[in-house]
């Protein structure tokens, strides 16, 4: 994988939705913010009534990369 892919992660709807209220998403969100995580949420619902709750899962990777590879030992 290419440097900075090497974290992927994805969470379904309800673990986004857990990880948002532990993160206390809804009280310290502006605005923009809470209408991006509600659309966000809105399009995995309705993918969720095609393909079903398992099914649909928002795909992510980490912006990171180890030092040890933009610092490689000579």
């Amino acid at each position: 994988m290419d440097p900075g892919c090497l974290f992927p992660g994805w969470l379904t709807r309800s673990e986004l939705v857990r990880a948002g209220d532990h993160a206390g998403q809804g009280s310290k969100a502006d605005q923009r913010t809470l209408r991006h995580w509600a659309a966000t949420l809105s399009f995995m619902e309705s993918l969720e009534a095609i393909y079903g709750e398992d099914a649909v899962r928002l795909v992510f990777w980490f912006d990171t990369v180890p030092y040890e590879l933009l610092h490689p030992k000579e």
